[in-house]
């Protein structure tokens, strides 16, 4: 029953703090792994029940994303293979190796929250037409993505919002669409490698979509600010548990 009660919250806050800022995995990884969950198990299975929140999100854009005036066939191309190859790593991980990686991945991951915002504000001119290094920058994030995914959305926003010309809602567009297709791809590799516990994954994913509509509702009324404090804060003290285990 307790470890039930684990579940249903952490899916729904983490829904509600991807929906208005990302950041859920530094809420359901720690509450799978507080339960029993090795760490590739509960970062694979909570990276599954995130991606309703992601469907979501883009439901919400898909009229942005459908008057886009890219091509986007690279970010789908960089989506699918990092993703891709980020899950393939997780899987030909040793589970001390990765237990050994997850603090770091945390600071990783709580750093791109704190210089994401200050990042997005850059232009450079100098890049902006070199399209195999935009493809490569974004590929490498996508790895991650399938990798870890804690942080994956302000690092593919803070690498858009440099690489092109659109306004920030349209590249907030164009992340949400590459978060779910990475994650999909990642989704579909962790379940063939048995890396997903489905007797959680249902429980946690309609949490976290229940999370992800009350976190859009509250976007309206809340300071993202806030919310980024809090997460950053959270960030903070995960990464000191971990690095003190």
């Amino acid at each position: 029953m307790l470890d039930a009660l684990v579940i249903i919250l952490a899916g729904l806050i983490g829904g509600m703090l991807n929906s208005i800022a990302g950041g859920g995995s530094f809420i359901t990884l720690p509450a799978l792994m507080l339960i029993g969950f090795s760490p590739i198990t509960a970062n694979a299975t909570g990276t599954v029940a995130l991606l309703t929140g992601y469907v979501a999100s883009v439901w919400h854009s898909r009229h942005t994303i459908r008057k886009l005036p890219n091509n986007l066939t690279p970010y789908v191309i960089a989506s699918l293979l990092g993703g891709m190859c980020g899950a393939l790593i997780l899987n030909w991980s040793d589970e001390k190796h990765f237990d050994r990686l997850l603090p770091w991945l945390m600071l990783l991951s709580t750093l791109a929250f704190v210089i994401g915002p200050k990042i997005t504000l850059l232009k450079t001119n100098a890049i902006r037409h070199q399209y195999l290094q935009h493809f490569l920058i974004l590929f490498a994030i996508c790895l991650y993505g399938g990798y870890f995914n804690g942080g994956v959305g302000i690092m593919l926003l803070a690498g858009l919002s440099i690489m092109t010309n659109t306004d920030i809602h349209n590249s907030n567009a164009i992340k949400n669409l590459m978060s779910v297709m990475l994650t999909t791809i990642a989704s579909l590799f962790y379940w063939m490698a048995d890396l997903i516990d489905f007797n959680l994954l249902f429980m946690m994913g309609i949490s976290a979509l229940f999370g992800g509509y009350l976190g859009s509702r509250l976007s309206y009324s809340l300071s993202q600010k806030n919310f980024r404090v809090i997460i950053i804060f959270l960030g903070c003290v995960m990464t000191l548990i971990y690095f003190n285990r």
